[in-house]
């Protein structure tokens, strides 16, 4: 028997060494309210400091630290094990440093939508509200329920707080005190400071320009950032809310998975006709692209055109071929073992081809910025390119492991290509391949270039000695423009490797007297 439980016999004598049945629990609710509000206040004032009218930089992973800090103090406490949600914290963390260690407009703007999709969906799966896995494309309507959620929950700290003072007459007692105290502490520190300036000009004057800093605060300057702080804090409020007092009950079950109802035989045949045409398409292929010499062209065909259909072909033949490949495995009833595998031998044939079709899409994309250089549209598509690439050889697994995490797969395999486009430096590149051609006798855009972002500059530098004097001076004119923008001030916050490495090669490649 329990020696803590009370007997039956004893209930009455045992009573009296329990705890409190109220004032332990409303301390305790007064308590969360208060680190919640603390918490959402913390990253209002943030928000406001560090972004409001600066541009991205290395204010954005400082917030991200911030709110993971309030984050984890908050979930820890009521879940400690190491889950996936926390493990997103990975990608998110590369994502907020890109901003603060590169500098592509582009990816920079998608990242400003992908960060708090990621964020997102981590406090989903924190707050156990996700109705589907991770991986489950319906878990994007979990995350409005995430955001109503949050929305409907900002004042309960608010209520909670004022609700736990009222329980509590100690605690009004002390805040009479405190104000009592902030009353008479008001005319001693106007007293001191007055006296110490008298006895320090260095103090007197360091009060002064404070004091005027005060008087000079304008109205809307205090109601613009009072409203800033107080959106996000009440946002704030609300979403940690959620996370600490989960709105979603655990036992709710997820909607059912969708029951397979094709029959295999009607895909046999669109599969033997697709593959045959694939096959004849990838015979002509291999004659024109894998040729000798100029012969490989089509007699009329530029390379522009030759480049932009085939990347046509890539887009809405790939697209086909995996919505076929995914009815096949998803949709298909069970059937006899010899229709299984006849299915899954012409499935894994169509990605086979289709991967062919990719190669050819490549080496089409490949003869167009050979003649006529690399553009940030061409490497997307490269990358495009070799997404699908791993997106074909993810179904080929699929196909014949049932059990192989085709759509974790998926998801996780374009995530990281896509961190990693960020961190390899897409205008770097685009700049040294086009400058790489200029110098072995190709025309080059210096324009185009000039649109590049910063990660450009240091290898723009290198047209300063162009054997074209043309394009030397308009690197010339271009690299000082660059020069004038980037000694710009910049508050601390907006700090960027890339600006910074740039700074230093114009430092030492331009002269301080060069001008357009």
């Amino acid at each position: 028997m329990d020696p803590i439980a009370p007997s039956p016999q004893g209930q009455e004598l045992e009573a009296p060494l329990a705890p409190p049945a109220i004032e332990a629990p409303a301390q305790g609710a007064v308590r969360q309210a208060g680190l919640t509000l603390t918490g959402a206040l913390a990253l209002g004032l943030a928000a406001d400091y560090l972004f409001h009218g600066k541009p991205f930089g290395i204010s954005v992973p400082l917030f991200l630290a911030l709110w993971w800090a309030i984050l984890a103090g908050v979930v820890l406490r009521r879940r400690p094990e190491l889950t996936f949600s926390w493990l997103l914290a990975l990608p998110a963390a590369l994502l907020a440093l890109a901003f603060a260690l590169c500098d592509n407009p582009v990816l920079m703007a998608i990242n400003v939508l992908l960060l708090p999709l990621l964020l997102g969906l981590q406090a989903l799966l924190l707050a156990g509200l996700a109705r589907h896995r991770w991986d489950d494309p319906r878990i994007a309507g979990d995350l409005g329920l995430l955001a109503g959620a949050a929305l409907k929950n900002m004042p309960q700290p608010v209520r909670q707080a004022a609700a736990g003072r009222g329980l509590s007459a100690e605690r009004r007692e002390l805040a009479r005190k405190l104000l009592l105290g902030a009353a008479l502490t008001l005319p001693l520190l106007a007293f001191v400071v007055v006296l110490l300036g008298s006895a320090d000009q260095i103090f007197s004057g360091w009060t002064s320009r404070i004091m005027d800093t005060i008087g000079s605060l304008e109205p809307w300057w205090l109601i613009r950032h009072g409203l800033n702080i107080a959106i996000v804090a009440a946002l704030a409020a609300g979403l940690l809310w959620v996370l600490r007092v989960p709105a979603h009950e655990a036992g709710e079950e997820a909607p059912a998975e969708p029951r397979p109802f094709l029959d295999p035989l009607i895909l046999l045949v669109p599969l033997v006709t697709l593959n045959l045409v694939y096959a004849a398409f990838n015979l002509i292929q291999l004659r024109y692209l894998f040729g000798p010499g100029e012969a490989t062209l089509p007699e009329g065909f530029t390379y522009a055109a030759y480049a932009r259909r085939g990347f046509f072909e890539l887009c809405v033949v790939t697209v086909l071929n995996i919505t076929i490949v995914l009815a096949g495995m998803f949709l298909v009833r069970r059937a006899r073992p010899a229709l299984v595998l006849a299915l899954r031998v012409l499935l894994t044939l169509m990605m086979a081809q289709a991967a062919m079709i990719l190669a050819s899409a490549f080496l089409r994309l490949s003869l167009y910025e050979e003649a006529y250089g690399y553009t940030q549209l061409r490497l997307f598509a490269r990358v495009m390119i070799l997404w699908m690439a791993v997106t074909l050889a993810l179904l080929a697994a699929r196909a014949w492991l049932e059990r192989f995490p085709f759509a974790r797969g998926f998801l996780l395999s374009a995530l990281a290509l896509y961190i990693g486009l960020n961190y390899f430096g897409p205008d770097r590149f685009i700049a040294a391949r086009n400058i790489d051609r200029h110098l072995a006798g190709a025309p080059l855009d210096v324009h185009y270039l000039g649109r590049l972002s910063a990660g450009a500059v240091p290898e723009l530098t290198r047209l300063l000695a162009s054997p074209d004097p043309q394009v030397a001076g308009e690197a010339t004119g271009l690299l000082t423009r660059w020069r004038e923008r980037l000694d710009q001030p910049r508050p601390w916050v907006a700090w960027n490797l890339a600006h910074q490495r740039a700074r230093r090669a114009l430092g030492t490649a331009l002269p301080a007297e060069a001008g357009p």
